[in-house]
């Protein structure tokens, strides 16, 4: 019994000792959101703020939103390690829930959610002076044509 004990125990510390899940370049691909965050369309015009806060040691971004008629919406966002894939789960204050899956690009992050015909692809850019551009296209025919849903140029409060 004291041996399957003390097993137990060196397992348990040596996978304490191991690092953080959330610790490689792939989890950390999204910290450029992180921050408090005025966001306004292309002409200047604050169309709302956003607040994107590390929990979990980093594991889980949550996203608070707010727009400029004080409407609000959040998001959790995370490093999936199992399918190798980023994951976003929006729900605002009229109920849409949207369940994103994404990955890195060279210039940030590129999100996409397919439900009930509609295909969104929503792109975070960073962009110079430390600002970040999100873009949320839609779609209702299966990708052959595309709209723009929303754009909002962040910048740091």
């Amino acid at each position: 019994m004291l041996r399957l004990w003390l097993a137990c125990f060196a397992l348990s510390f040596a996978s304490a000792q191991t690092p953080a899940r959330c610790s490689s370049a792939e989890a950390r691909a999204f910290d450029f959101w992180t921050g408090s965050w005025n966001v306004t369309d292309a002409a200047g015009k604050t169309i709302g703020e956003n607040r994107i806060e590390p929990l979990l040691g980093g594991c889980v971004l949550i996203e608070h939103w707010r727009d400029a008629q004080g409407r609000e919406g959040k998001s959790w966002n995370y490093w999936h390690a199992a399918s190798k894939r980023w994951k976003q789960h929006w729900i605002d204050a009229s109920g849409l829930v949207t369940d994103y899956t994404g990955a890195p690009t060279p210039t940030g992050m590129r999100f996409k959610a397919e439900d009930a015909g509609v295909v969104r692809v929503m792109t975070f850019t960073r962009r110079d002076k430390g600002t970040v551009e999100q873009k949320i296209e839609v779609s209702r025919d299966g990708g052959n044509s595309w709209t723009t849903g929303f754009v909002g140029i962040y910048r740091r409060r």
